[in-house]
């Protein structure tokens, strides 16, 4: 066999070995940052669910402004908890990546506090834009969602 040609089988083989991280792996990094957010809030600790963003994040809140940069993302989520906002649960129901990118669409509900003080669930429905940094961490690029109808 010509010399080029072994090359160019080993080069074929270590690029297989190389390859990006698994689709399983994406899934895996944002289910469990999802469930960090969600433990999170639980604890009241908008902080720390602010440092799951990028540093240059976004939230887009529906008919609101954009929220850029973790201060104010931190102050958003602590909005939310003083107003008494319970129970923040997160379902993905789709997960794709390429590269340092990935995308998340999924489900989400609360419960809010009613005028007469009685907690009801809103539920909705969200996409999150995901960004692998070089330290190898998912953090959420851009946020937005959606109420949905209450089922």
């Amino acid at each position: 066999m010509k010399r080029s040609a072994v090359l160019f089988v080993l080069m074929a083989g270590l690029l297989a070995f190389a390859s990006p991280v698994r689709a399983g792996d994406v899934e895996a990094a944002i289910e469990a940052a999802n469930a960090k957010t969600v433990a999170d809030y639980a604890a009241g600790d908008a902080k720390a669910i602010a440092e799951a963003y990028a540093e240059d994040g976004v939230m887009l809140p529906p008919d609101a402004t954009v929220v850029s940069g973790r201060e104010a993302i931190a102050k958003l989520w602590k909005g939310w908890i003083d107003d008494g906002l319970k129970d923040l649960t997160l379902k993905s129901t789709a997960i794709e990546s390429a590269g340092d990118l990935a995308y998340e669409v999924g489900d989400f509900s609360l419960q809010v506090p009613g005028e007469d003080g009685k907690l009801t669930t809103a539920p909705g429905n969200y996409v999150v834009v995901w960004k692998r940094g070089g330290d190898g961490v998912w953090r959420l690029k851009v946020d937005t969602w959606n109420d949905a109808p209450s089922k």
